[in-house]
């Protein structure tokens, strides 16, 4: 009476957000850039959400990047997230 549950296989895995500076950064993102950042250094994770929420809602463009940002910030992947930020401010 046992069912086997396998892990998924590396090509049925659920897309990872991209690697830092890979992800096109919206024009209209940019403004927040710094917001997002200084907010991921102090850790402030419901204003991180608050902010990318407020992001993607003036922008519809910026959704992509909102959602990758907000699954590393769910997932507490905050060192992650400070990555990409910092690649999005270094190449903008």
């Amino acid at each position: 009476g046992l069912e086997w549950l396998y892990e998924q296989d590396a090509a049925e895995a659920p897309a990872t957000p991209a690697a830092p500076g890979t992800t096109a950064v919206p024009e209209h993102a940019r403004p927040y850039l710094d917001d997002l950042y200084q907010l991921g250094r102090i850790g402030h994770v419901r204003g991180i959400q608050a902010k990318l929420e407020q992001m993607a809602a003036e922008h519809p463009a910026n959704e992509p990047l909102a959602a990758q940002l907000r699954a590393l910030v769910a997932n507490f992947e905050i060192k992650r997230y400070m990555t990409v930020l910092e690649a999005m401010r270094n190449n903008g």
